[in-house]
């Protein structure tokens, strides 16, 4: 059974949060498993863009490594925007998770948001509870997947909420490429009787990786690559 922790390094009024476990550890690898193909496969230009370059002195690779990273979120950026005009709180299924703006939605049993891999080092989360009729206890689970087997690069966080106006914020580090996913599930099933809630997610700058890269560019005669987007503009 997971055990409660007192002491919280994030935002949470209204919410207990409940330390990592291995249960909640094979809870994400589960639900990203048994996704759809439209949110596990990533076009070759996004993987790409997560920059993984053995020797950060050289020149040329560092050229490469930033070229496929712009190239990833000018992709990303298009994607994400479909993501925020397809958000309407009817839609079936699993939802894409954009960034830089608030979803809104009623749970009556579960929810499951996706997002594309994380073009930063942090990532933030932000819930509120928005009122309605549901007054049983409801959870969410914050993870970040690697794409190719599922396995959490962090650990990830459990959130109880006991009532309709909890709130709960955090931000994430260590997450770049990883993909994060919003769980939420109701301790009680209702056909009618909902929690209305709202979502938000950002992300952080440009991940150290690629800052360190750009550096090294500017003091080598190798002509270095300009910003075509910075993360954390997506969907505006």
């Amino acid at each position: 059974m997971l055990k409660k922790i007192a002491i919280i390094t994030a935002l949470a009024t209204g919410a207990f949060v409940f330390a990592p476990t291995s249960q909640a550890e094979a809870g994400c690898k589960s639900t990203w498993m048994t996704l759809g193909d439209a949110f596990q496969k990533l076009s070759p230009t996004i993987a790409k863009g997560i920059c993984k370059i053995a020797n950060e002195d050289d020149p040329d690779a560092a050229n490469k490594c930033i070229a496929d990273f712009e190239k990833a979120v000018e992709e990303a950026d298009k994607i994400i925007k479909t993501y925020n005009e397809d958000a309407g709180e009817g839609k079936i299924g699993p939802r894409g998770l954009g960034t830089d703006r608030w979803y809104t939605g009623k749970l009556l049993a579960e929810r499951t948001f996706i997002g594309l891999p994380v073009f930063s080092d942090e990532y933030t989360v932000e819930f509120k509870g928005d009122g309605g009729e549901n007054k049983n206890p409801y959870t969410m689970e914050i993870c970040f997947v690697d794409s190719n087997d599922g396995s959490s690069v962090i650990e990830p966080v459990t959130v109880e909420f006991t009532n309709n106006s909890g709130h709960y914020k955090k931000t994430f580090k260590g997450v770049y490429g990883a993909r994060p996913m919003v769980y939420l599930k109701n301790s009680k099933v209702s056909a009618t009787k909902a929690h209305r809630y709202k979502l938000y997610g950002s992300e952080g700058g440009e991940p150290a990786l690629i800052q360190r890269l750009r550096e090294l560019l500017e003091n080598s005669t190798a002509k270095p690559i300009a910003p075509v987007k910075k993360p954390g503009t997506f969907g505006k």
